[in-house]
């Protein structure tokens, strides 16, 4: 098969992601990517301006279309299938013979503070803007499933077929493999789908001792400069019912020397196309049990 024009400007790209890492260790990468490259266009997942954006000059174009090639190789590692079309959602997943809409969003850091996205090497304690970081998580995952609406309305999504938002967070924290957890302890995708806020502390006023915590109940999240609330309950809404999971990445480019991606999947007690858990791989798995009157979110045991 005949290789895109723009495919050694592709590999250009490469080169310069890994231009401050060891020659060896810098080679091999980039003769990993162009590897996984090739086989991703080759397979069909390439949409018609992959190329164009990857090979933009732009970091943040650079880091989501990157993100699909590495999601790819996440999927295939697990021994999924992948199909994909010009139009809608990125991949069609297939594995056991079960099949699942997989669509990935990497939100840009709109919000977050600059010198926190900075590399620092003062050795100053920086606070995490964990508010800021919860909203282009929601942002994220509302666009997306005002997106399934549009393919369920024109058919590219099927009323039968599950549908698993992706989210990338790699340009909304500086560090390799810390951008997964919230203020909660927890990863930000329970928080923001589960009205999951931070430990809260109950003080006996008398003796001074700590008599409970648990996490603060945070259906909404205050966005700043407006009056506006951001709700935090998606996956308490049925009108979010057409997701069936949300699966949290830290997609990292150095994963091709080994090792694996940062993830944790969140699944929806309300879906309405459910898939089973475990049938993604993921370091954590995220389940929530509803009642009458309270709902319990857990992490299921390895």
């Amino acid at each position: 098969m005949a290789h895109h024009p723009l495919r050694e400007k592709v590999i250009e790209q490469f080169v310069k992601s890994w231009s401050r890492a060891q020659p060896a260790s810098a080679t091999l990468a980039v003769e990993v990517l162009t590897a996984l490259y090739d086989k991703f266009r080759d397979a069909g997942l390439a949409d018609r301006i992959f190329e164009q954006q990857l090979t933009s000059g732009q970091r943040f174009t650079y880091a989501q279309r990157v993100g699909e090639l590495l999601l790819a190789d996440m999927l295939w590692r697990d021994g999924f299938s992948l199909e994909s079309r010009n139009e809608g959602p990125d991949f069609l997943a297939t594995k056991d013979g079960k099949s699942a809409w997989i669509e990935l969003q990497t939100p840009e850091p709109a919000g977050i503070p600059k010198d926190y996205l900075a590399k620092s090497c003062t050795g100053q304690v920086q606070s995490v803007p964990h508010a800021a970081i919860n909203l282009r998580w929601t942002a994220a995952v509302a666009e997306k499933t005002k997106k399934l609406w549009g393919y369920l309305e024109s058919g590219m999504v099927k009323a039968d077929q599950p549908y698993i938002i992706a989210v990338n967070t790699r340009l909304l924290n500086p560090y390799a493999m810390t951008g997964l957890y919230g203020v909660s302890g927890k990863p930000v995708a329970v928080e923001v789908l589960f009205s999951v806020g931070p430990i809260q502390i109950q003080i006996d006023r008398s003796s001074g001792d700590i008599v409970d915590q648990f996490h603060q109940h945070r259906p909404v999240l205050d966005k700043p400069g407006t009056e506006n609330k951001v709700p935090s309950d998606t996956f308490l809404n049925e009108q979010n019912a057409c997701i069936s999971a949300v699966l949290g990445l830290d997609l990292l480019e150095q994963v091709t020397l080994g090792g694996q991606h940062p993830s944790a999947i969140v699944y929806n007690p309300l879906a309405v196309n459910p898939i089973t858990q475990r049938w993604i791989e993921a370091q954590e798995h995220w389940h929530c049990t509803i009642g009458a009157e309270e709902y319990v979110v857990q992490k299921l045991e390895t």
